[in-house]
């Protein structure tokens, strides 16, 4: 198996502002979130619009933010539920128990990527067939 136990030390003080500014960061860098702010989010309408008539416009802008409410909805549910479990089965005293919960969110989420990616292949490749 790929995955290896993490040896945590829980008595060194770690410091919330530099892992948040870190995490911050490491998601402004993401790939995918530079390609939906830069690419997607423009392509909507939601920077121009200027040939379009004032309600059409208000209609397309109002319609990317519920877009953009929805993904942030979904994320922060998804990383808040994920991390919730995550420490629900840390919080086990059988390090077996702790293997095989890990193991299961490991094959769950890995699933669920390889599920969305498939998903996104077919998509575009239905348009192209």
């Amino acid at each position: 198996s790929a995955y290896k136990p993490v040896e945590l030390n829980l008595e060194t003080t770690t410091n919330a502002r530099s892992h948040y500014l870190s995490g911050l960061l490491m998601t402004s860098l993401n790939p995918m979130t530079l390609v939906f702010w830069f690419v997607i989010v423009p392509a909507t309408g939601m920077n121009g619009g200027d040939h379009l008539s004032p309600s059409a416009a208000h209609g397309l802008t109002s319609s990317v933010s519920t877009k953009c409410i929805g993904v942030f909805l979904a994320a922060i549910s998804w990383v808040l539920l994920f991390t919730s479990l995550l420490s629900w089965i840390r919080s086990k005293n059988d390090p077996a128990q702790k293997l095989r919960g890990m193991r299961i969110c490991d094959l769950v989420g890995g699933v669920l990527l390889f599920s969305f990616a498939l998903r996104t292949i077919w998509r575009i490749a239905v348009q192209y067939l």
